[in-house]
C-alpha cells in the first residue's frame, strides 16, 4: 500500500511540475484553473494517506520490535531463574553450563553470588512494599562503596545585591557548602533453611520463597535503622526522626488537629509540594478520629477517583517503625521524604552452605546487601517531627472525639 501511494505521489509531482511550466508566465483559464486545484488537492490528499500509511508502519515495527524485546526478557528471566535454581540445588557454579556474560553477572566474592537481576528487583520491590523508608526515601545506586559525598548549602539568608551598591567589596559574601557523607554498612540476613525436597519439587515457587525471606530480614533491620537509629550514628545509618526538625505539640499525651498543622508549620512551604506524613498504622487510626474547627474529619479518603487518602490534601507513608502516640514520643513527620537518601551499594548478594544442615537434607543461604541512609538537611529543615508533651505541658486548642 505504501509503495503504490509513494509511486502516486512520483506521478502527481511530474505532473504538477508539467503544469507549472505549461502556465509560467500566462493567464490560466477557468478549466486550467480548477485543474490545477484539482491536482493539488490529489496531492494533498496522497500525502495524507503516506503519513497515514507510514505511521502504521512504524507502529507495527515498534509492536513487533517491543515484542520481540519482551520474549528476549521473558527468556532472560527464565533463563535466570534457571541458574538461580540451579545454584541453590548443585551449589557447584564452576560446573554450570553459563556464557562468560552470566557468570560476570552472577560471580560476586568467593563462594558469594550477585542475585539475578530479575530476582534481586523482586526483593527491593517487597523493601519497598514493606518498609517505609525505602518506599519514601530517595535511593541512589553506586557500582563501588567508596564514602559518597552529598554537597550541602543553605543561601535562604542571602539576597542579590544592586551592583552600585558595592563599596570596595562591602557586602560581598561566598557561598559555604556542606557535606553529608554515605558510607555503606554490611546488612546480613538470618540464615535461611531449604531443604532438598523443596528445590527439586518444581510445584514449589523457591523464587517467592527467597524473595520473601530476604525482604523481610532486610527490612527488619535497614527500616529500623532508616527510622530510629541516632543523627549522629556512626556504627548504623543515621536515621530521620532524631535528624528531622523537632516542633512541639500542645496536647499532652495526644495529638489533635491543630497539632498536625502545627507540625507542617514547621516546614517550610517550598518542600510543601512534595512533602507527606509519616507515621506507623496506631498513630493513623487516632488521625482518622480528629476533626478540624469546622467540624470535618481530617483524613480525607478519596472516592471518586482512587487516589490516595490525604491529611490536609497531603498523602502519607505507613512505617511500622515509627513510634505510638505516647508522651515525650516523636511519632509523627511532615516534610519531603525525598530528601533523606539510602545509598545501596551493587546490589543484593547471597551464599549458600551445604555442610551445616546437611544431617537435615537441606542447604541454609543467606543475603549480604551494603547500604547506608542520611538526611540531606542544609539547615532549611525539609523533614520535621512532632513532639508529644509530656504530662503537666499545657495543652492547646483542637477538636477531636
Amino acid at each position: 500500500m505504501l509503495k503504490k501511494l509513494i509511486e502516486k505521489r512520483g506521478k502527481l509531482s511530474a505532473q504538477i511540475t508539467e503544469m507549472r511550466k505549461a502556465l509560467d508566465g500566462k493567464v490560466a483559464t477557468d478549466e486550467e484553473k480548477r485543474n490545477w486545484d484539482q491536482l493539488l488537492a490529489d496531492y494533498t490528499a496522497n500525502e495524507a494517506a503516506i503519513e497515514a500509511e507510514q505511521r502504521r508502519a512504524d507502529e507495527d515495527k515498534a509492536r513487533a520490535r517491543q515484542g520481540a524485546e519482551n520474549s528476549n526478557k521473558e527468556q532472560r528471566a527464565d533463563r535466570e531463574r534457571q541458574i538461580f535454581r540451579d545454584i541453590l540445588l548443585r551449589g557447584n557454579l564452576a560446573k554450570a553450563d553459563l556464557t562468560p556474560e552470566e557468570r560476570a553477572s552472577i560471580t560476586g566474592t568467593p563462594s558469594t553470588y550477585l542475585m539475578p537481576t530479575t530476582i534481586a528487583d523482586k526483593v527491593e520491590v517487597a523493601l519497598l512494599a514493606s518498609g517505609g523508608m525505602m518506599q519514601a526515601a530517595e535511593i541512589i545506586r553506586t557500582a563501588k562503596g567508596e564514602t559518597l559525598n552529598l554537597p550541602t548549602l543553605n543561601d535562604t539568608s542571602r539576597k542579590a545585591t544592586i551592583i552600585a551598591a558595592y563599596n570596595d567589596g562591602a557586602g560581598r559574601s561566598s557561598l559555604s557548602f556542606g557535606n553529608v557523607a554515605l558510607g555503606a554498612f554490611t546488612y546480613r540476613t538470618a540464615l535461611i533453611p531449604l531443604s532438598y525436597e523443596l528445590l527439586q519439587d518444581s510445584y514449589f515457587d523457591i523464587e517467592k520463597i527467597v524473595v520473601d525471606a530476604l525482604a523481610e530480614s532486610f527490612t527488619r533491620a535497614m527500616n529500623e535503622h532508616f527510622t530510629t537509629a541516632a543523627a549522629d550514628a556512626t556504627a548504623t545509618p543515621k536515621g530521620i526522626v532524631a535528624a528531622a526538625h523537632a516542633v512541639n505539640g500542645a496536647n499532652a499525651g495526644a495529638i489533635k488537629a491543630d497539632d498536625m498543622l502545627r507540625l507542617m508549620a514547621g516546614v517550610n512551604a517550598a518542600y510543601w509540594p512534595k512533602a507527606k506524613w509519616m507515621f506507623n498504622a496506631a498513630t493513623l487510626v487516632e488521625i482518622m478520629k480528629l476533626k478540624d474547627q469546622e467540624g470535618r474529619f481530617i483524613w480525607q479518603p478519596d472516592m471518586a477517583n482512587g487516589a490516595r487518602a490525604t491529611i490536609f490534601g497531603h498523602e502519607y507513608v505507613l512505617n511500622y517503625d515509627m513510634d505510638n502516640v505516647a508522651a515525650t514520643k516523636k511519632p509523627i513527620l511532615f516534610g519531603d521524604f525525598s530528601k533523606y537518601k539510602i545509598r545501596i551499594v551493587r546490589g543484593i548478594e547471597y551464599r549458600r552452605l551445604e555442610e551445616l544442615l546437611a544431617e537435615y537434607a537441606s542447604i541454609g543461604i543467606f543475603g549480604f546487601c551494603r547500604a547506608d541512609g542520611a538526611l540531606v538537611d542544609a539547615g532549611t529543615h525539609p523533614v520535621a517531627s512532632l513532639v508529644i508533651p509530656g504530662s503537666g505541658s499545657g495543652s492547646g486548642s483542637g477538636n477531636g472525639i
